[in-house]
């Protein structure tokens, strides 16, 4: 494996059909077992939706597009899964060519930088237990399993949630490359 180098900023209206199409990519592999997913990947504009509730993030890796995730500052979730002064994480995907370089990490890294930025006690963040890696990660930085909530697009999903109070540098592994707004 070689090493990719890639920096996270937030994106530009320019990026989301780029994002949009890491997010097809990135899901493909759920959609024979939950095809719920099929239309919201195929027509949807999840990624650009996101944007308009709050921030899109990126990683960008050689002028492309690798990752992104959405970032919603408390107060602005209009999803009722999750509090009104929580954060959220929502809709992580990194290209499948892109993965094992750390780029999920440092996604959730800038998401927890910006959620204390805002003053958000908690990042809360809903995934499938079918996204085995993606649970294992979030464990490691420290996420904890809080309860199932309903079905996503026919997708199992559980709530997960990450106390802002604790030190960065307990829960990094690296050190993500990041922007400051």
């Amino acid at each position: 494996m070689h090493f990719m180098a890639f920096t996270i900023r937030t994106a530009e209206a320019r990026d989301h059909d780029a994002a949009e199409a890491v997010a097809r990519r990135a899901f493909a592999e759920y959609e024979h077992a939950y095809p719920g997913w099929t239309p919201l990947l195929r027509e949807g504009k999840p990624m650009t939706e996101i944007a308009a509730e709050g921030e899109l993030l990126v990683a960008e890796s050689g002028g492309r597009i690798v990752g992104c995730v959405g970032y919603i500052p408390p107060g602005r979730s209009r999803n009722p899964v999750f509090e009104g002064e929580w954060a959220a994480l929502r809709f992580m995907a990194v290209d499948p060519d892109a993965r094992g370089h750390g780029i999920s990490r440092a996604l959730a890294h800038e998401c927890i930088r910006r959620a204390r930025r805002d003053g958000a006690a908690h990042l809360a963040l809903f995934t499938s237990p079918a996204m085995e890696i993606a649970i294992a990660m979030y464990k490691r930085m420290g996420f904890r399993f809080v309860r199932r909530i309903d079905p996503v697009y026919g997708m199992e999903a559980e709530l997960y949630l990450l106390s802002t109070h604790e030190p960065l540098a307990a829960l990094r592994k690296g050190n993500p490359r990041t922007e400051s707004p």
